[in-house]
């Protein structure tokens, strides 16, 4: 099969890739660069054909689909603004997931793909502070204008699909972590911890987060590719876990006996973030926060 991956030389994007050409697959990747890199992709093999392109911009994507020998059977929109640019530029952060999505679907209903998938964030239900986990059906109250594109981004696909009959649907994971991730809590805490740094933990470090690793949540999206499957889908563990405990772990598993620092929480954080278990056999977080560690120990090569 032939799948198009927008964003493919971001974090979970090129694990995608990497996932789907190991499978026999061949991977169009497009990727502007913004906050993707090129080191994450330049391992993969003649399977893989690379075009750094903008894919908002319509005429350009319509370009490089029209000149393959065979239309994609899926097209996965993973290119993102990222949350922490959405922060400092708000207005641009939303249009951008907006613009993403639309031009996706208007390929779609152009008939220039035969299946579209959005990849949506957890980021788009706020948090609760009851801890209940998330569902499909639970009510969204994004707290950033990243999550809130997303969630647009979300509902312009359903309004696609509906409305033109569009073989589509957005995937909705939780806070993915492993090898090639940065800015996030566990790799930042190990570069710290590396570079002899002091950890941090924002506010009280009761937040939690249901935590999935990457490699997993790349083999649960191939199977569903390979699937032909198109119902919308949440991906996520069941398990909290405390920016504490988090923290914590990382520090014994590095041997770090020295403070913590404390700071004040950050605005527009989100307090519980927990979904209900996606039924597959996860690798264990134990494995998988030793796979992560040892790659940023071994200076980020695989």
């Amino acid at each position: 099969m032939n799948f198009l991956i927008t964003g493919v030389a971001g974090f979970i994007g090129s694990h995608l890739a990497e996932e789907l050409i190991a499978r026999g697959h061949k991977v169009i990747g497009v990727d502007n660069l913004f906050s993707g890199h090129l080191e994450n992709i330049q391992h993969l093999d003649s399977n893989f054909s690379f075009y750094k392109v903008d894919a908002t911009d319509y005429e350009q994507m319509n370009g490089i689909i029209s000149s393959l020998e065979q239309k994609p059977d899926a097209y996965i929109n993973m290119a993102a603004a990222c949350l922490l640019y959405s922060l400092d530029n708000p207005k641009e952060g939303f249009d951008i997931e907006i613009k993403l999505c639309q031009t996706m679907c208007e390929l779609s209903r152009n008939k220039k793909v035969n299946r579209i998938v959005q990849f949506s964030t957890s980021e788009v239900y706020g948090g609760n502070k009851n801890g209940k986990p998330f569902d499909l059906n639970s009510a969204c109250f994004p707290k950033t204008t990243y999550a809130a594109g997303k969630l647009a981004a979300d509902n312009f696909l359903k309004v696609y699909r509906e409305k033109f009959g569009l073989n589509a649907f957005f995937i909705r994971p939780f806070n993915n972590f492993g090898e090639r991730q940065e800015n996030a809590i566990i790799p930042k805490t190990i570069q710290k911890l590396i570079g002899g740094e002091t950890p941090i933990v924002y506010g009280s470090g009761q937040q939690t987060r249901d935590f999935m690793y990457v490699k997993d949540t790349v083999k649960i999206v191939a199977n569903i590719l390979e699937s032909g499957d198109n119902k919308d889908v949440l991906l996520s563990t069941g398990k909290k876990c405390t920016m504490n405990k988090i923290i914590n772990l990382i520090a014994n598993k590095m041997q770090y006996n020295g403070i913590i620092k404390r700071l004040d929480s950050r605005d527009l954080d989100v307090d519980q973030l927990v979904g209900k278990k996606y039924k597959y056999e996860y690798t264990t977080f134990d494995v998988a926060l030793n796979n992560t560690i040892n790659w940023h120990k071994s200076g980020g090569i695989i």
